[in-house]
């Protein structure tokens, strides 16, 4: 079986694929017009969250309460007592 060196040509592929990969990194960095278009995205994102965030909790705080027809049709026993009468009469 053939030894495992490293010999020139080895080396030199590695700095060849070295270069290339820095010279990719190096053109798809983002020009100062994007950076500066994805700050004012940001913070345009953020205006919009703190407003919703605003509208929510005026919202959250007429509904804190649930509704009491809807607290009873969600109980785990409600649900549970309307299978085991459909479940009865099935059987039938």
């Amino acid at each position: 079986m053939e030894e495992k060196k490293l010999d020139i040509n080895s080396i030199i592929g590695f700095v060849l694929i070295f270069g290339i990969l820095m010279y990719m990194l190096w053109q798809n960095q983002p020009t100062p017009e994007e950076l500066e278009a994805q700050e004012k995205a940001k913070q345009e994102q953020e205006a919009l969250k703190k407003a919703a965030s605003t509208s929510r909790r005026t919202y959250s705080r007429r509904s804190t309460r649930m509704n009491p027809v809807v607290k009873v049709l969600t109980s785990a026993t409600f649900i549970r007592s309307v299978f085991g009468i459909l479940s009865k009469v099935i059987k039938k």
